[in-house]
């Protein structure tokens, strides 16, 4: 028998009790457990805990002995997603085959990604860059792999840097494992004019055994329109004292975040 008939991650215990007892008509000499396995291979050791209460080694009439053992779940085991089967196989003098039973504890899959997608500003007055930090987590029970991120602005693929954090197996995103990625974008006067907010989506896809996980995550930028203009006149001559001719220089600057249009001048 085994305590959990579920696991869900790894580091749970499975405790197993194997009894044996004599349902025949003659003590039984020789009894030993000779294999007790799990299906991945492993080899989980028993020990005695009580039976042979009169001590002469005898498995004897009705008589029970009991062994425990126990074993760790390993993060491989939830990313295999199959059922951990102990089997037990134990043989007596006497007995024409060795004697077999099973203990079976179901693999529980609960895949699960994170993403959060930040930006540096909140609203923008003038072009300039835009700085992205993106954080990927793996919030589930089963390791990641094949991360792949498309990180879009206004149709744009943008150029990302990382990740960093991955500390653990080398390009698996592993359980409670945070990767962080980074990636920039340069406002233009376009974007200025166009006076659109500035979205930024990424899609982050991963694989797992069971298939695939999509999450999605934007970051958004207000453009700040500010429209302004100054003029300033001059002239060539600050006093004159005979008929002749004025030059005058008339200098338009816009002053504000927009191209500006449209733009007339009466001189009178």
């Amino acid at each position: 028998t085994v305590d959990r008939s579920v696991v869900t991650a790894a580091g749970e215990v499975l405790n197993y009790v194997v009894t044996l007892r004599n349902t025949g008509n003659v003590p039984l000499a020789g009894v030993s457990i000779i294999d007790d396995t799990l299906s991945n291979g492993t080899v989980i050791p028993l020990t005695a805990t009580g039976g042979d209460t009169n001590g002469n080694t005898l498995l004897d009439l009705n008589e029970q002995w009991s062994f425990a053992g126990s074993y760790s779940v390993v993060q491989a085991d939830i990313n295999a997603a199959t059922n951990l089967v102990n089997r037990v196989t134990a043989t007596a003098t006497g007995i024409p085959s060795n004697v077999t039973d099973t203990a079976t504890t179901a693999v529980t899959q609960a895949p699960r990604l994170v993403v959060a997608k930040d930006v540096d500003r909140d609203s923008i007055f003038e072009p300039g860059p835009l700085n992205y930090t993106i954080r990927v987590r793996n919030t589930g029970n089963v390791d990641l792999t094949d991360i792949a991120l498309d990180d879009r602005m206004n149709g744009q693929l943008l150029t990302l840097t990382g990740p960093t954090g991955d500390g653990g197996t080398a390009n698996v995103l592993d359980v409670d494992e945070e990767w962080v990625f980074t990636a920039t974008y340069n406002v233009t006067q376009a974007d200025m004019d166009a006076g659109v907010a500035l979205e930024n989506l990424v899609d982050v896809r991963a694989r797992h055994p069971g298939g695939d996980e999509l999450e999605t995550d934007s970051a958004t930028t207000a453009v700040a329109q500010v429209r302004g203009f100054s003029t300033e006149k001059l002239v060539d001559r600050t006093s004159i004292s005979s008929p002749g001719t004025l030059n005058y220089e008339i200098r338009i600057r816009n002053t504000g975040s927009v191209s500006l249009s449209g733009v007339a001048v009466n001189d009178t």
